[in-house]
């Protein structure tokens, strides 16, 4: 899993994440102040403050006021949320804040494409144009902000994983837990997919890796890596699927074990050599394993 951070600012056109399959994104103003004219309009001979609804201020909130009355030295009050807040006559220096940063909606104030990873700014929203903002979020892999996004180690993604088992499938598989996997009208949530996908990949590669050449066999036979992870990712994601995905799961095991017997013992060159056993070998991933996982 590779963490999303990036401070943006977001206009009219599609903004890139720097990653694909992405979720749990979340865009957050940069600041806690409130601003003039936004959020609340400020009457100086009357003192009066109106926070406008909508604003980024919430019934039941608390905002901090600070300013300066006339002759008078600065101060910060705390104030319940109220439309009408009242501060002394002629007060300068006003600055409301909130106690924290305003989230903003996803489906109202933003629109995330989380396959291809982009992410675009409601007209009628609550960010203004070219706002600069906070977005955070997940994304399959590994990587970060500098280096951007890296796939080594894991031989299928989450677009090999929709293909394997189409997406109706691949939808109910990754809501389930989270609607029960009953609503196929949902958007596919790529998290538990990628954590499955991630977590099968370690583990062929941390079982067999102490005993055997895994990185040369990946690369001689590609196609059967990707196979076995993802054979391995969705008997992991819902193990309670029925016989046939129990059968395929097996057949994966099964594959493993051919590729890591096919390989070909080393050239005896009369040097001392690490005791690998080539040809037959017991399995380092069994079917009792993964129903415990």
């Amino acid at each position: 899993m590779r963490p999303l951070s990036r401070i943006v600012p977001l206009g009219d056109t599609l903004v890139p994440l720097g990653a694909q399959w992405t979720w749990d994104v979340r865009v957050s103003a940069q600041s806690t102040e409130l601003l003039e004219g936004r959020d609340y309009s400020y009457t100086a001979d009357t003192g009066e403050i109106r926070l406008f609804d909508p604003g980024r201020v919430r019934s039941g909130e608390t905002v901090l006021v600070s300013y300066s009355p006339s002759g008078g030295e600065s101060t910060t009050a705390p104030f319940a949320f109220d439309p009408l807040i009242l501060i002394p006559a002629n007060s300068t220096g006003l600055v409301i804040a909130r106690q924290t940063v305003w989230q903003f909606t996803p489906g109202v104030d933003y629109t995330v494409n989380h396959r291809d990873g982009w992410i675009l700014r409601q007209m009628d929203g609550a960010i203004a144009a070219d706002e600069t903002v906070v977005i955070t979020g997940k994304a399959f892999g590994f990587g970060n902000e500098i280096d951007g996004s890296s796939y080594t180690g894991l031989p299928a993604t989450p677009d090999d994983f929709v293909d394997h088992v189409g997406l109706r499938e691949a939808t109910r598989l990754s809501l389930a837990g989270v609607q029960e996997g009953r609503d196929y009208g949902g958007e596919l949530h790529y998290g538990r997919i990628s954590a499955a996908l991630e977590n099968a990949a370690s583990l062929l590669r941390g079982r067999a890796a102490p005993l055997l050449n895994w990185h040369s066999v990946l690369a001689g036979q590609p196609d059967s890596g990707k196979s076995i992870v993802l054979s391995v990712a969705r008997w992991q994601i819902d193990p309670h699927q029925g016989e046939e995905v129990r059968r395929v799961g097996e057949q994966a095991l099964t594959l493993m074990d051919s590729l890591v017997a096919a390989q070909v013992p080393p050239a005896n060159t009369g040097e001392e050599v690490s005791s690998i056993s080539y040809g037959a070998v017991s399995p380092l991933i069994t079917s009792s394993s993964l129903r415990g996982w």
